[in-house]
């Protein structure tokens, strides 16, 4: 069975808690990373949290071995980091590289004429994908500093092709991004769907179970705007005093801070849940789990109390505004996940 994690919204639903969460419950003997060194995913080790940008969050709960497959794109400065950083806190997993996975180059990181005024990142994928599309793109092999993981693909080929595995797919960005799907052209260079994440992933066709977890979160965000432009549509957008309002208390402000993009830290875009989105979301992905983060906003003692009549109300809300789709997980932080079903 493959298991894919994707996220409902644009980004930051919180994917890389769910799979960190998913990677210590259940045994896996490969976990992907779909894409490229886009925003973090927060995970945490010991009470340490960490944002990965180019590694899936699975490392801090086993050794289970990592592969990134032909259409990763790679940031070597990030991964090597992130190896390392892996390494030094304990994951002695085998972690695969593609030969043939794509390197972002440096002078394809940062803003462009061309995006600049759509709030792109800045790191580097899209130009990336296009000069792969383009036959123009440095391949991982034959780099000196990355041919330590550079095996040739047949054995994580071959755990793809054997469906008696099991086998984890951490997504990246949010389905509102999608390229054809999302709100072009304030995307993201790839579509975020189901069928091209496992196309992406390599993955064969027929032989596997196929299992999607859709996560969303309670009030979606997105990066900043511009500052001549904007980083698209956000339904009923609010502002963060207007959510610690809602909430009724304070909410930490979330901040993008991602020199030369934006040379100081600026508050990511929230707005209210959008039903409608999430909606357009399960109908492309069909997912067998969902999850909803943030929960923990409307409940701070949500840890300490669990599943209450007045949590499992509000779940029903937003299970509501997504056309009646049950919500089975709920999240009271990073990496702490809990059933609805489980009443105290």
């Amino acid at each position: 069975m493959i298991t894919v994690v994707l996220g409902g919204q644009y980004g930051d639903e919180g994917k890389g808690s769910v799979t960190s969460w998913l990677s210590s419950r259940f045994k896996f003997d490969m976990v992907m990373r779909f894409g490229g060194a886009n925003a973090g995913h927060s995970c945490t080790k010991e009470g340490e949290v960490f944002d990965m940008q180019q590694l899936p969050c699975s490392w801090v709960n086993g050794n289970v071995n990592i592969y990134l497959p032909e259409t990763a794109l790679v940031d070597k400065e990030i991964f090597l980091k992130e190896v390392a950083q892996a390494r030094e806190h304990g994951f002695k997993g085998k972690i695969w590289l593609s030969p043939r996975a794509t390197l972002i180059d440096k002078e394809d990181k940062g803003w462009r004429e061309t995006t600049k005024k759509i709030g792109t990142m800045g790191s580097g994928v899209a130009p990336t994908r296009a000069k792969r599309l383009l036959r123009m793109a440095t391949k991982v092999y034959p780099d000196k500093d990355l041919l330590e993981f550079c095996e040739d693909d047949f054995t994580p080929h071959h755990i793809l092709a054997d469906r008696r595995k099991q086998i984890l797919v951490e997504g990246s960005q949010g389905f509102g991004l999608s390229l054809n799907y999302g709100y072009y052209p304030y995307t993201t260079s790839t579509d975020l769907t189901l069928y091209n994440v496992l196309a992406e992933c390599g993955v064969p066709y027929g032989v596997h179970e196929v299992k999607a977890c859709l996560v969303i979160r309670t009030f979606p965000i997105r990066v900043p705007n511009p500052p001549d432009g904007t980083s698209g549509n956000m339904w009923n957008e609010l502002t963060w005093e207007k959510v610690s309002e809602i909430c009724g208390r304070d909410i930490k402000v979330q901040y993008d801070f991602r020199p030369p993009v934006y040379p100081e830290p600026i508050p990511k875009r929230i707005a209210e849940f959008d039903g409608e989105l999430v909606k357009r979301a399960v109908w492309h992905i069909r997912p067998k789990v969902i999850f909803l983060t943030h929960m923990d906003w409307f409940f701070p003692q949500l840890e300490q109390t669990g599943i209450t009549v007045e949590v499992q109300k509000k779940v029903k809300e937003y299970e509501e505004k997504i056309g009646g789709h049950f919500i089975e997980y709920i999240s009271l932080g990073v990496g702490k996940i809990l059933p609805i079903w489980t009443m105290k």
